[in-house]
């Protein structure tokens, strides 16, 4: 009798860590779930970031055409009447 209640304690107790290691709620899936919340808030944090770099720009194209020109020269190689462009070849 006592082997067999000793056999079925243990039995017991190896089922109960291995769903708790293993199960659904267990300790690796814990510590997954653990590490893909500190990856959402670093994506955040990043994306808050580039959201706040965005802003800036808007405000800049809203508020001053001095962005504005800087970037029809940069991008579109637009240049003043008065002006004169010289190109260098290496």
């Amino acid at each position: 009798m006592n082997r067999k209640l000793l056999f079925i304690v243990g039995c017991f107790l190896i089922l109960v860590l291995y769903f708790s290691l293993f199960g659904s709620k267990g300790l690796l899936t814990s510590l997954k779930l653990v590490k893909e919340y500190q990856e959402v808030l670093l994506d955040i944090e990043s994306t808050k970031h580039k959201n706040l770099e965005l802003q800036k720009e808007i405000d800049f194209v809203e508020n001053g055409s001095f962005y504005v020109e800087k970037k029809a020269r940069e991008v579109l190689g637009l240049v003043r009447d008065d002006e004169i462009i010289y190109e260098f070849n290496d």
